[in-house]
């Protein structure tokens, strides 16, 4: 799961019932997010109001988001 900040990206998190420990961030990872794990925390998500994207779309937020990340990452 990815937001357009880090605070909403936690707030979300924290509705969803999501462990602040298993936020990843650089340089562990290419980008804040958390991982999303089971059906029912993803269903959770999206009825709390998280989009469902496919992998074409995320990797556009991801760059504008986080546009440094994404260098020489293929869609």
């Amino acid at each position: 799961m990815i937001a357009d900040t880090e605070a909403e990206l936690h707030a979300m998190a924290e509705k969803i019932g999501l462990r602040r420990s298993w936020f990843q961030s650089p340089p562990k990872s290419s980008m804040p997010h958390y991982d999303i794990g089971t059906e029912r925390i993803r269903r959770l998500a999206v009825a709390c109001g998280a989009i469902e994207c496919d992998h074409r779309t995320f990797v556009e937020h991801k760059r504008r988001i986080h546009p440094r990340t994404v260098v020489g990452e293929r869609a």
